[in-house]
């Protein structure tokens, strides 16, 4: 008998290790020395953020055996996607994925999903009872996706949409694509890509990132860059697209091929329309009644207020390639939310102020941080917050020089904190617009460490043409600090000493046509006195955040508004601005007020991640806090 008993004990400790294992596989407990910390970067329907390479939500935990899991409860669906990072987008060598390319697998009926990642083996796996690894390419249509230049004929006027019905290829075998522009207008530096089933995060072709001399002309890269086009031959011609897929191999996702042709066209024709005098009838005169007053109608549930549609978020990035397009939504605004909104609050938080564009005047300009550039990454009519850089006497370089510039702690990009980030695109006479990287094809990056400080910024052409911007190109920016001389005209900066072929910049960005006309000399700007500037304090704002419930039923009927974030003590405006998070959730960049968008909603967390910035006065230093936000649906 006492054998038994220390069977059984012995069986029972054996099977507490055992289950102690299990839970310690998935344990999120601190990880061991020397141990990195991974996160699942992928697409939105699969981590709730939108390829963020380091959220919270998505970080993996550490197991046995040196292996890092992370657990997804996924309903049925196709294109799930991600990559394992190290937090960062930085270092292609901390990024991981399936030879190279995205991890992509379809959940065929809605299950727990398991993603396993061996960090010495750099293998992925992905399991579930539903989970499905697609072995070849499957998808239902193809678009063609790019910066028309402002011609309405190319793309069908549409720009960076790649939903776009109107830009949908034809085809018989689904294995060769064709469309058709008529009209296109004598351009150099249209450019575009082949999206799958009008989704980006579905795959596209592009051109090859790192073309060589034995590049075929007609190669094309899963996920590539730009392709360019240039129409030089006619006034008005007929451009047809061809994407050729006979030869493409879904694992190595190569032996696509595409073709341009171009033939002579004809102006599209245009219609004025008809005007028709109006016929003008007397009015009725009628004896007045006494009036009659009808009470309202009012549903107790909730009230329902008539709003201007809203615009969405606009991302670029101008470092992958990658568009993600404008989302235009007009519903109602409704303020049956988990608070009461007065009507006079929703006005304020859904109102526009509408400002007439100025003329467009043509040159580089510089976009990026607001605090350097005028406005926060506003690229697309960059001429009505700024002037644009001033050519060089010889028309050697171009370059610019901006005063009392705040320094740059506090102020957090996706590239890191305490930087101010910007690139130069030109702008032609018709407002299209043309990105030129630096060597890297990357944000250019400036520390600014003191208040009133002044920054010069140089930047030469390297190419033949504006619209065709060069690898080696660079913008260089020289900090100059309260009481130093900043030139009035900036030295160009050293030139590389190789050329490098012209080729389309990575960002999808709108391009020039012409070569800029050279620009009178702006007038020398002036050294602010510094004495003013040091005496500012620091901007005392707080924020502060709580985490919302909105109802799912609700959300079937329309759109719903919460109030998470409260400020308090700010000096200067309050903005806002969404950083990062869900697509389903917008903010006001007036009144902070986070809007969850209508449709079907499983329980879930929804997150964003909210820039706020006071802009300061004359007494305090402009500041910004970023904050992440929930909002639960149930």
């Amino acid at each position: 008998m006492g054998i038994f008993k220390k069977s059984i004990a012995i069986l029972l400790a054996v099977l507490m290790v055992l289950s102690l294992g299990a839970v310690m596989a998935f344990a999120e407990d601190e990880l061991p020395p020397g141990a990195s910390e991974y996160f699942v970067a992928g697409n939105e329907k699969l981590c709730g953020s939108n390829w963020s390479a380091n959220d919270e939500a998505n970080r993996m935990s550490f197991g046995e055996g040196g292996l890092s899991y992370k657990q997804y409860h996924l309903a049925a669906g196709t294109d799930y996607q991600f990559k394992i990072t190290k937090g960062d987008w930085d270092d292609s060598a901390n990024v991981f994925g399936k030879d190279g390319q995205n991890f992509v697998f379809n959940v065929t009926k809605e299950c727990d999903v398991l993603i396993t990642f061996n960090p010495e083996t750099k293998e992925i796996t992905v399991t579930g009872d539903g989970v499905e690894i697609p072995s070849g390419l499957n998808f239902d249509f193809i678009t063609v996706a790019g910066d028309n230049k402002m011609d309405p004929a190319f793309l069908n006027g549409i720009k960076w949409d790649p939903s776009a019905e109107q830009n949908k290829m034809s085809t018989e075998d689904k294995k060769v694509f064709t469309i058709t522009y008529k009209g296109v207008s004598k351009y150099e530096g249209y450019e575009f890509k082949f999206v799958i089933n009008g989704n980006w995060d579905s795959g596209s072709w592009g051109a090859p990132k790192a073309p060589t001399e034995d590049t075929p002309a007609d190669a094309l890269d899963y996920d590539g860059s730009n392709i360019q086009l240039n129409v030089t031959d006619y006034d008005y011609a007929d451009v047809t697209i061809t994407l050729d897929l006979t030869n493409f191999d879904y694992d190595t996702k190569s032996g696509a091929t595409y073709k341009v042709d171009i033939v002579e066209g004809k102006a599209p024709e245009t219609t004025a329309p008809e005007t028709t005098a109006p016929e003008t009838t007397a009015p009725e005169t009628t004896e007045p009644k006494e009036s009659t007053t009808v009470a309202p109608t009012t549903n107790e549930e909730e009230t329902t207020t008539a709003a201007p549609a809203s615009s969405g978020d606009t991302q670029a990035t101008t470092a992958s390639g990658e568009t993600q397009a404008t989302s235009t939504e007009a519903q109602e605004t409704t303020t049956a939310t988990e608070e009461t909104t007065s009507a006079e609050e929703t006005t304020t938080a859904t109102e526009e102020t509408t400002v007439p564009d100025k003329p467009i005047v043509p040159g580089f300009y510089l976009v990026g941080s607001e605090e350097v550039c005028g406005a926060e990454w506003d690229w697309e009519k960059p001429w009505n917050y700024s002037t644009p850089m001033t050519a060089s006497a010889d028309g050697s370089y171009y370059y610019k020089v901006v005063n009392n510039v705040a320094k740059s702690d506090g102020n957090v990009t996706d590239e890191g904190p305490d930087i101010y980030v910007f690139k130069v695109v030109y702008v032609d006479e018709r407002g299209a617009v043309t990105w030129h990287p630096d060597g890297m094809g990357n944000n250019t990056q400036v520390k600014v460490e003191e208040d009133g400080s002044t920054i010069a910024f140089t930047f030469v052409l390297l190419s033949s043409s504006p619209t065709k911007p060069n690898s080696n190109e660079a913008v260089v920016a020289t900090v100059y600090k309260p009481g130093e001389q900043a030139p009035d005209v900036p030295t160009p900066p050293t030139a590389p000493t190789t050329t490098a072929t012209e080729e389309t910049t990575v960002a999808p960005a709108t391009t020039a046509s012409t070569a800029p006309t050279t620009v009178k000399p702006e007038p020398k700007p002036t050294t602010p006195k510094p004495s003013k500037v040091t005496t500012k304090k620091s901007n005392p704002i707080k924020v502060t955040v709580k985490t919302k419930t909105v109802k799912k039923s609700k959300l079937k009927k329309a759109k719903q508004t919460v109030k998470a974030i409260t400020v308090k003590k700010a000096k200067g405006t309050v903005s806002y601005k969404k950083v990062s998070g869900s697509k389903k959730l917008t903010i006001s960049k007036k009144s902070g007020k986070i809007t969850v968008k209508k449709g079907k909603y499983k329980k879930s967390t929804l997150k964003i991640k909210v820039k706020v910035t006071a802009k300061g006065t004359k007494t305090y230093k402009s500041k910004s806090i970023t904050k992440t936000v929930k909002v639960k649906v149930k």
